[in-house]
C-alpha cells in the first residue's frame, strides 16, 4: 500500500467508497496499513471487544509474531487475570495508557513481542455508535510514546478513525431505512420543511400512478382532490411545524383523477434541533370508507347523536342540489371540534352523552322540513328551508345560544364554544361540496381545531 500524504488523504477514498456502496472489510485493514506507514510505526492494530470477554483484533498493519499471538491468546476485558493486557487496561481506563512489552502484564505475549524486535506499545478506546473499538500502536524505540509528538499524533488518529465508523454506521442505518421505506406496503414520501417532495416509495408510484422523477420536486398539492377546506390544512401544518405527529384522513387523486382516500400521518423528522423533513405515510383506505358509507346509508341515522349519518346527508343534499324546487334553503356548518376534543379526552363514556344532548338541541331548533347530520367528529351540518331569506340567520343565533349552554355533568372550564356559518344555494354553491367549503371557508377565518373529513 502506497503510504498516505496525511489522514484526511487516507480517509478521503474510504468515504467515497462507503457513500457508493457498505464498506468492504478491508476498509479498517486500509486504516492501520496507511496509519502505521503515515506515522512510521512497525506495528499498528484495531481491536474490538465483544460480549464473550474478549478483545479481537479486528484489523493490522502487519501480519507479525505479535498478532498471530494475539488471535491465539486474545486479551480479555472482563478481569480475567490470564490474557489482561495493553488493550484490556486501556478499555477499562479510557485514557491513553502506555506499557513497557517487558512488563509483568504483557508476559503472555511477550515471547512473540521480542521476536518483532517490538520495546512498548500505546493504546486507547474508541466509543463509537457501533460500540466499543481499541487502536493499538507497538515501537521498537522503548521511548517511542513518552514525548508529546507521536502520542499527539496518534491520538488525531483516533478521532479520524471514531469519526470515519460513526459515519459509516450512519449511513448503514440510512441504508437501512431507506430499503425498509422503500419496501413497505404504504405509499411514502419524505418533503422539506417548504413542502417539496424529495423521497418518495415504490407504493407510493404504485397508489398515484406519479413516477419517481415525476414526484421529486413536486409539492404533494399536485395530489390534492380539492375536497379538504382551509381548516384542514391550517391544522395540518400548525400541527406539523411545532414538532408533533399529524393524522386524519385525506381525499387525493392519482394521475388519471381517480380520487382515493387515504389515512395519512405525517411526522417531523429531526436535523439537529430543528425540523428539517417530514415524513408522510398513506394507506389506502377508500374501499373500507366506502363501506362505512355503504353501512351509514343503509343506516341513515347516527344511533348516538339521533341525526343523519354523514353519508345519508350527503346523499339527501346531493339529490336536492341535483332536483332544485322554488323553496331556497341554506346550510350551516356546526363546529365544535375543540371542544369535543376535551371532552374525548377526559372520558369517551362522557364524550357519547355530550353527542346525545348535543344531537338533541340541534333537533330543538329545527323544522320538520329542516334535516341534520353529523359530517365529522365534533361537526355537524343542518340544511333548512329559507322561507323569508333571515331564517338562515335566525336559526344560527338559536343554535349558539343553545349550544353555548353548559353541558350536563362537565366543568366550567369545558363550556361549548360553537361556531357556525351560513351557506346558501345556489349563490354559494351547486353541490354538497362546494356549499361545506364556502362555510369552511367562513370558519377559518379564525384559527381553530379542526375535525378531518
Amino acid at each position: 500500500m502506497t503510504k498516505p500524504a496525511s489522514l484526511d488523504a487516507l480517509f478521503y477514498p474510504l468515504y467515497v467508497s462507503a457513500v457508493r456502496e457498505p464498506p468492504a472489510e478491508g476498509a479498517l485493514e486500509r486504516i492501520a496499513r496507511g496509519g502505521a506507514g503515515l506515522l512510521g510505526l512497525p506495528l499498528l492494530m484495531l481491536g474490538h471487544y465483544d460480549k464473550q470477554g474478549t478483545i479481537s483484533i479486528v484489523a493490522t498493519s502487519s501480519d507479525n509474531h505479535l498478532w498471530m499471538d494475539l488471535q491465539r491468546v486474545p486479551e480479555r476485558w472482563d478481569g480475567s487475570v490470564v490474557g489482561r493486557g495493553l488493550a484490556a487496561m486501556a478499555l477499562e481506563s479510557r485514557q491513553p495508557v502506555t506499557l513497557s512489552l517487558d512488563d509483568e502484564r504483557f508476559v503472555c505475549w511477550y515471547e512473540s513481542a521480542r521476536k518483532d524486535r517490538l520495546a512498548c506499545g500505546w493504546a486507547v478506546s474508541i466509543e463509537t455508535t457501533d460500540g466499543r473499538y481499541l487502536l493499538q500502536a507497538f515501537s521498537s524505540n522503548a521511548n517511542e510514546f513518552a514525548g508529546d509528538s507521536m502520542t499527539a499524533k496518534l491520538a488525531e488518529l483516533r478521532e479520524h478513525i471514531a469519526q470515519y465508523l460513526n459515519d459509516v454506521a450512519y449511513l448503514g442505518q440510512q441504508r437501512l431505512l431507506s430499503a425498509a421505506l422503500d419496501s413497505a406496503g404504504n405509499a411514502a414520501f419524505i418533503t422539506d420543511r417548504e413542502g417539496t417532495i424529495v423521497w418518495c416509495n415504490q407504493a407510493f408510484t404504485r397508489l398515484y400512478g406519479h413516477t419517481r422523477e415525476e414526484a421529486i420536486g413536486e409539492n404533494p398539492r399536485f395530489l390534492k382532490s380539492g375536497r379538504q377546506g382551509v381548516r384542514y390544512y391550517r391544522d395540518l401544518w400548525s400541527t406539523i411545524r411545532s414538532g408533533k405527529v399529524w393524522s386524519g384522513e385525506t381525499v387525493d387523486r392519482d394521475r388519471d383523477g381517480v380520487a382515493y382516500t387515504v389515512r395519512q400521518t405525517i411526522s417531523p423528522i429531526t436535523d439537529g434541533d430543528a425540523w428539517s423533513y417530514y415524513l408522510a405515510l398513506h394507506d389506502d383506505v377508500s374501499e373500507e370508507i366506502a363501506q362505512r358509507q355503504r353501512q351509514e346509508l343503509r343506516s341513515g341515522s347516527d344511533p348516538v347523536s339521533g341525526l343523519m349519518t354523514r353519508a345519508a346527508f350527503e346523499l339527501k343534499l346531493s339529490e336536492d342540489c341535483a332536483t332544485p324546487d322554488e323553496q331556497p334553503w341554506s346550510v350551516l356548518l356546526i363546529s365544535l371540534a375543540e371542544f369535543y376534543s376535551g371532552v374525548s379526552a377526559i372520558s369517551l363514556d362522557i364524550a357519547e352523552a355530550v353527542v346525545a344532548e348535543i344531537g338533541k338541541r340541534i333537533r330543538s331548533a329545527l323544522d320538520s322540513d329542516d334535516c341534520a347530520g353529523v359530517i365529522a367528529a365534533g361537526e355537524y351540518a343542518v340544511q333548512l328551508v329559507d322561507h323569508d331569506g333571515t331564517r338562515s340567520e335566525r336559526v344560527r343565533d338559536e343554535l349558539l345560544a343553545k349550544l353555548s349552554a353548559p353541558m350536563p355533568d362537565l366543568t366550567a372550564d369545558l363550556t361549548p364554544q360553537p361556531r357556525i356559518a351560513i351557506a346558501r344555494f345556489p349563490e354559494n354553491g351547486s353541490d354538497y361540496h362546494s356549499l361545506i367549503h364556502h362555510a369552511d371557508h367562513h370558519l377559518a377565518t379564525r384559527p381553530m381545531g379542526r375535525a378531518h373529513r
